[in-house]
C-alpha cells in the first residue's frame, strides 16, 4: 500500500488551482509531452478553452531546484513559463523563513539573456508543526501563491497548441 507521493506531485493540483483562478476557461495537462513526446512538463496549461495563451509550469521540491532550473524552462515553447517550487512545512513561528524565499525569488535571474518575458514563480505550502504543542500535524492539501507574476515571452504558439489539443485529452476542463 502506498502511503505518500512526491511533494512536486502532490503539488500539480495547487499549482493548477492557483492559474485556473487567473486566467480564462483553461485546459491543464498534467505531465504534458510538450513541446514533444520526448520532452514533458509538469503542467501544460492553455488559455481559453485551448485557444489562448501557452503555460507551462516546472515544479520542484525546493526554491534552490527551481532557480537552477530557470535556464531549462526558458527554453520550452511558451508565452508564459512558471517555476513552482515546495516550501517546507513552515511553523507560525518562522514565517519570516517565507518572506525570506520570496525576496530571493523576486531577486533571481527570471529574465532571458535577450528579448522580452519573465518566468513567473509559484510558491506551494502545506502544514507543517504545530506551533501550541511541537507535534507534527500532516496536513491535507497544498495551497499555491503566485510570488513572482510571469510575463509574456514572444512568439505564437498557436498552431502547436492546435495539434496538442486534437491529440491529448485535458486533465482539466471547463465545458
Amino acid at each position: 500500500m502506498k502511503t505518500h507521493q512526491p511533494v512536486q506531485d502532490r503539488a500539480k493540483d495547487a499549482v493548477a488551482q492557483c492559474l485556473i483562478n487567473q486566467l480564462h476557461v483553461p485546459t491543464v495537462y498534467f505531465d504534458a509531452p510538450w513541446p514533444s513526446g520526448r520532452n514533458h512538463t509538469d503542467l501544460l496549461i492553455i488559455d481559453r478553452a485551448g485557444t489562448g495563451d501557452v503555460h507551462v509550469v516546472e515544479i520542484t521540491k525546493d526554491l534552490d531546484a527551481a532557480l537552477k532550473y530557470i535556464p531549462r524552462i526558458l527554453k520550452i515553447p511558451a508565452q508564459f513559463r512558471w517555476i513552482a517550487y515546495v516550501d517546507e512545512p513552515v511553523a507560525r513561528k518562522s514565517l519570516h523563513r517565507i518572506d525570506r524565499n520570496q525576496r530571493r525569488a523576486c531577486n533571481a535571474p527570471l529574465y532571458p539573456p535577450k528579448g522580452m518575458g519573465r518566468v513567473g514563480v509559484i510558491a506551494v505550502g502545506s502544514g507543517g508543526e504545530s506551533a501550541a504543542d511541537d507535534v507534527e500535524k500532516v496536513e491535507d492539501s497544498f495551497d499555491a501563491e503566485v510570488v513572482v507574476s510571469a510575463e509574456r515571452f514572444p512568439g505564437s504558439y498557436y498552431d502547436e497548441a492546435d495539434e496538442f489539443i486534437k491529440a491529448h485529452r485535458p486533465d482539466i476542463m471547463f465545458r
